[in-house]
């Protein structure tokens, strides 16, 4: 039974995966939490990294070392950068990168074309580059300059790092986003109110992109 990898920040964005098994095994492991379900033939493990560059790092290795995934996702939620999308969508990454790092680490890192290529038969989901660093997307400035730079379609803190550690272990993987805010000074309210929501349908839509990832596999 093969393995998929799922990485969330938060507790919030792993909980509406727990839909997909009546009895799911949550632990705790080296100060994670840790999910285990079956889910459709395939062997799926969650981990809850913790906000944040280095806890994503490190619970990207400990998923790899421990579990041996064949495929990983990083599931959660973003901050708009392009003026194009709204909350609620959803938006795979073509590309990533981790922004507050100097050239050539800023850089833009491409993602397989077959992660992309199952996205792109998914109605709902949006693919553009991702770009991530510790921090919030709070100011007009911030979202113009990335969206000048890098086409960004969305900013979050975790999913470059995780891509790049994928990349490393020679692991697919895909940075799968969900659009919380608009990326302002109204960052908290919005997400506050619209964070549950949306990653409900993003848990929705990311099924459908498994499911079709394992058959064209």
């Amino acid at each position: 039974m093969a393995t998929i990898g799922i990485i969330c920040a938060m507790w919030s964005e792993a909980k509406p995966l727990l839909s997909w098994h009546p009895h799911p095994d949550i632990y705790e492991k080296d100060q994670l939490s840790w999910i285990q379900m079956d889910w459709e033939g395939h062997q799926i493990v969650i981990v809850v990294s913790k906000i944040g560059k280095k806890n994503a790092c490190e619970a990207t290795r400990l998923l790899v070392e421990n579990h041996m995934p064949t495929f990983i996702v990083n599931f959660g939620t973003a901050g708009a950068i392009s003026p194009d999308v709204n909350i609620g969508d959803v938006v795979v990454a073509s590309a990533t990168a981790e922004y507050t790092q100097p050239p050539p680490d800023s850089s833009l890192l491409s993602v397989a074309d077959q992660v992309l290529s199952v996205a792109k038969q998914v109605d709902g989901i949006i693919t553009g580059p991702i770009v991530s660093a510790d921090q919030n997307i709070e100011s007009e400035e911030l979202k113009q300059n990335l969206f000048a730079h890098y086409q960004a379609i969305c900013g979050d803190w975790e999913s470059a790092v995780i891509m790049r550690v994928c990349k490393e272990y020679k692991i697919l993987a895909v940075a799968f986003r969900v659009i919380s805010d608009f990326g302002n000074e109204n960052l908290v309210t919005d997400f506050k109110q619209y964070h549950r929501r949306v990653l409900a349908n993003g848990a929705i839509l990311l099924s459908q992109y498994l499911r079709l990832w394992n058959a064209m596999s």
